[in-house]
């Protein structure tokens, strides 16, 4: 098992490069068309109101990614979530790289909590805090 320094470094490195694919152009797209397009506020709207089962799929799909499995097959709506729950993560990972040591932790136990524990505490109310003003103006196009 990795130092708790290098657990870090290498799940930081499996989420940029997950979100790297996120944003590669096919996905990226996807990705703002669904945030941006036309019915992008009831899928947004969606998205917020996802139901308590649903996220315990999304974070079983989450734990078995950290696992390196591959993602499932998914909707757009848990696509776009997954995605959130990297971003988030990864931001929050950086932050903390330097201030916290995770001592004896895993790479997977660290991904863990950066993209299930995090996003229940903390990601998800960041996320909505900036999906709240596109929920109050009209779709761009």
């Amino acid at each position: 098992m990795p130092d708790g320094k290098q657990a870090i470094d290498e799940a930081l490195l499996r989420l940029h490069a997950e979100w790297d694919t996120f944003q590669s152009h096919s996905r990226k797209t996807v990705l703002q068309a669904y945030v941006y397009g036309r019915g992008a506020k009831e899928r947004l709207q969606a998205a917020c109101d996802r139901d308590p089962d649903g996220t315990r799929v999304l974070d079983e799909a989450c734990r078995a990614w950290a696992r390196g499995q591959p993602w499932p097959s998914m909707n757009q709506t848990d696509a776009y979530l997954v995605y959130c729950r990297i971003e988030q993560g990864l931001a929050f990972g950086v932050w903390l790289k330097d201030k916290v040591g995770f001592p004896g932790k895993s790479v997977e136990q660290i991904l863990d909590f950066l993209v299930v524990e995090h996003w229940a505490k903390f990601g998800r109310v960041l996320w909505w805090s900036q999906i709240k003003p596109l929920l109050d103006r009209e779709p761009l196009f």
